[in-house]
């Protein structure tokens, strides 16, 4: 495990170990949850292409 200084505006850099597990690259959106005090991270699957004209 290592250690990581958050910045003034919150940011942190992911590590590139967990870079590498969820396969992330410049771009790549991810979400954040916490579960029982421990905070976890999973990347999003982006739908590929035009959804403009979906309809609720």
């Amino acid at each position: 495990m290592h250690v990581y200084r958050i910045s003034s505006k919150g940011q942190v850099t992911v590590p590139k170990e967990v870079r590498e597990c969820l396969e992330l690259k410049e771009g790549d959106y991810i979400t954040f949850g916490i579960e029982d005090g421990r905070v976890f991270i999973d990347k999003v699957q982006m739908v590929q292409g035009d959804l403009s004209h979906k309809t609720d």
